[in-house]
């Protein structure tokens, strides 16, 4: 028998077995208030079994996918007991499943009201803070986790994600450092420091924890792509292209590191091998303006300049504002002997603002080529705008300026561009263009001391 849910609405019997509703507390006897007292033991073991079954009943649904019933589980086990706070936390990770992040904020900090200790409830309060982008708070919660457990390596690794999230890597490098103390073999936390390490220049460093990840996962493809990566930066051609090379035989159709292969063969002077692998990566990526770019600069380095202007062509179809490859195209109709549409293609280079000073050199090259000096000179002192120690620009400028009868100029450009390359001084004693300047009554004499320094 379950006692009555209230004395003032108690349910008896009298002697004929009749149920009677009695009012007054007063009317329930003394024999039935001690039955009463003999039952409240039961009834509450009887609410904790109940409670402990609503647990796990939900924490079935959950594993089996069930996530609203899993819900509607905990629910009712908070019905009958609230104070339980593990309960409380599972039912925020329920919540945060389902999409209802602010709930289970508020289930977690529920959870914390009952055990402030409780380092799980804590952990899952500071990951729905930064799901929330309350990162500030989520970083005050994860030190409260780790103020009970140092060694918690999930509360160090939420802290290392917000600060590379806030570009904060020297304390996103020190959280992964402590991490890979604990767990030597994880290998993401050796990545992720590596990574944090690369953005702070520390380049030795950061090939170290590469390494280490690499290791304990030595077919992962993405690592040995970062590898290739950071040797690059390091200027180490040779060791990237090997890196570079594992990738691509780990998954012959990841394409990034197959195009990043190509480029390391092409700095180091191998176009054949170069423009091989970016053929094939064309067959990977056939609608990959870079791969037809990196196509046409291989072909030119092969003096292909026919069949670069084919590939260029081709490139422009998927791409028209690319700088690069007019100024490839324009490298291309020179070296064919089609100025008059080289200068067009430089044209096209210059409008399409390329950070680059030699498109403005070769288009005055161009200019020179065809008497046109003062246009010539225009493009080399735009040239040299851009960088000041450009040998063939500061060259190139003192003959546009012997020609147009500004010897003083000439002077100056020679005496720049003898400073950078003392060989200006052979070339220009033999330069028609500087002809003019040599001859010169007042100048000549001071072009010859010039050569002859």
């Amino acid at each position: 028998m379950v006692p009555a849910p209230s004395l003032a609405e108690a349910i008896v019997t009298d002697a004929d077995g009749h149920q009677l509703s009695v009012k007054e507390p007063d009317a329930i006897t003394s024999k039935q208030l001690e039955r009463v007292r003999e039952l409240l033991p039961v009834a509450t073991q009887l609410r904790t079994v109940q409670t402990e079954g609503f647990v796990v009943l939900g924490s079935a649904l959950y594993h089996t996918g069930k996530i609203e019933e899993a819900l509607t589980a905990f629910d009712k086990a908070l019905a009958l007991r609230n104070d339980y706070p593990e309960a409380h936390t599972t039912r925020g990770v329920i919540l945060a499943e389902l999409g209802r992040l602010h709930e289970s904020l508020a289930a977690h900090d529920e959870a914390l009201k009952f055990r402030p200790d409780f380092v799980l409830a804590q952990e899952n309060r500071g990951i729905m803070l930064q799901r929330l982008t309350r990162n500030d708070e989520a970083l005050d919660s994860f030190d409260k986790v780790l103020a009970i457990e140092p060694d918690n390596a999930h509360a160090r690794s939420h802290k290392a994600t917000i600060f590379m999230q806030h570009n904060k890597f020297e304390d996103s490098a020190k959280e992964y450092e402590h991490i890979v103390r604990i767990r030597p073999d994880d290998d993401q936390a050796h990545f992720l420091r590596g990574e944090s390490l690369e953005k702070l220049n520390r380049y030795d460093e950061a090939l170290e924890a590469y390494d280490a990840a690499i290791s304990l996962k030595p077919d992962d493809v993405h690592l040995r792509f970062h590898r290739g990566w950071i040797l690059d930066l390091m200027a180490k051609p040779e060791e990237s292209l090997s890196a570079y090379r594992k990738a691509v035989e780990l998954d012959p159709y990841y394409e990034t590191a197959m195009f990043n292969m190509g480029g390391r063969l092409l700095a180091l002077g191998r176009q054949k091998q170069a423009l091989t692998v970016f053929r094939r990566h064309a067959k990977l990526c056939p609608d990959d303006f870079r791969t037809y770019r990196a196509q046409a600069a291989t072909l030119m380095a092969l003096n292909r300049p026919k069949d670069a202007l084919t590939i260029a062509n081709k490139a422009l179809k998927l791409r028209t504002d690319s700088a690069e490859v007019h100024l490839i195209r324009g490298l291309a109709l020179q070296g064919l002997g089609r100025d008059d549409e080289a200068k067009v293609a430089f044209d096209q280079t210059i409008s399409k603002e390329l950070d680059w000073h030699g498109a403005y050199e070769i288009r005055g090259r161009i200019f020179a080529n065809r008497g046109c000096w003062e246009e010539a000179l225009e493009d080399y002192v735009q040239s040299l705008d851009m960088e000041p120690n450009s040998f063939e620009s500061l060259y190139n400028a003192a003959c546009a300026c012997s020609r147009l009868n500004r010897y003083q100029d000439s002077i100056e450009y020679l005496d720049r561009a003898i400073l950078v390359n003392e060989n200006a001084k052979t070339q220009a004693g033999l330069d028609d263009d500087l002809a003019p300047l040599r001859g010169d009554p007042e100048y000549g004499p001071r072009f010859g001391e010039l050569i002859q320094q």
